[in-house]
């Protein structure tokens, strides 16, 4: 039996910034042949600290160990910076994450909004004292 080919194809990348939020948004076959656009792209982007980065995982069809490595390279330089990533995991991601222990490493989440939610320390709520 021949294995199918990974994915849908090619690889996109759009990068958006509001506020103190920086949103990377990645689709499609996240691999060797894919990832120097996108290395390019992430290599280009400049961390504050405190900002908020957000990678939008949740197209990607395929990521294989050089996409892996690009985001933990990320999630290195975002942390360097004084920054925080959060991650947006999704069906072409989850299985890898869990698989590699990433999800030890890196903080992950199934929505956008919980994802930012987390990263500005409201996804963590202290209990209040009544008195």
């Amino acid at each position: 039996m021949i294995a199918a080919a990974p994915g849908s194809g090619p690889a996109s990348i759009e990068v958006s910034h509001s506020a103190n939020r920086t949103l990377v948004t990645i689709g499609g076959d996240v691999e060797m042949m894919t990832l120097p656009r996108i290395a390019a792209t992430l290599g280009d982007l400049r961390f504050d600290a405190g900002q908020v980065v957000v990678l939008d995982l949740r197209q990607v069809t395929f990521l294989d160990s050089s996409g892996l490595g690009a985001v933990v390279g990320l999630n290195r330089r975002v942390a360097q910076a004084g920054a925080r990533l959060g991650v947006v995991s999704g069906p072409g991601t989850d299985r890898l994450f869990a698989l590699t222990n990433l999800r030890q490493v890196l903080s992950l989440h199934a929505t956008l909004d919980a994802a930012v939610e987390a990263l500005r320390g409201r996804g963590a709520q202290t209990p209040r004292r009544h008195t």
